[in-house]
């Protein structure tokens, strides 16, 4: 197999193994390093945010929350649900005035998005999914500094969840 780093390459491979649909012990490595690594770039995100607030923001990335929200309430495609919750991640990023984050998180979602066990896990509780958009916008409203530490805290914890799905999977 010829080394590729090309998110593309990444996902041709998986395919050829069989793993973009596999389950369990043969995805975990790389399922967990991508939790990782996105909620390392979520991290650095809050911290831009918190650097340079942009109050009207929050009203976007809360738009964009109720249109997730809205297509959760109904039976979406797999491709609605992910592209309904890009947005929001666009949106938020959009804040942050980095397009280098947005950059660094695209190859991230594209593997996520060619993943079938881990897109499931990650959406497997939609009202969970909403909760924790609407906490960002309350947190962009008021950004603190000193909020981000236990929030990335939260986010390993949903992380481990999401683990614990794929590999029950």
């Amino acid at each position: 197999v010829q080394s590729c780093a090309r998110p593309i390459c990444l996902v041709r491979r998986l395919r050829e193994a069989g793993l973009a649909e596999a389950r369990g012990d043969g995805i975990r490595p790389i399922v967990r390093d991508l939790l990782e690594v996105r909620r390392r770039l979520a991290t650095m995100a809050l911290e831009r945010f918190a650097a340079q607030p942009d109050p009207a923001a929050a009203d976007r990335v809360e738009a964009a929350v109720d249109r997730f929200a809205e297509l959760m309430r109904g039976e979406p495609e797999d491709e609605e649900i992910v592209e309904a919750d890009l947005d929001v991640i666009g949106v938020f990023l959009e804040a942050t005035g980095s397009a280098v984050l947005g950059l660094c998180l695209n190859p991230v979602s594209f593997v996520v998005q060619a993943l079938a066990p881990l897109r499931e896990a990650i959406y497997a509780d939609p009202d969970t999914n909403v909760a924790a958009y609407r906490l960002l916008v309350l947190w962009m409203r008021h950004p603190s500094r000193d909020a981000i530490g236990p929030v990335a805290a939260e986010l390993e914890k949903r992380d481990a969840r999401t683990l614990e799905r794929v590999e029950g999977a």
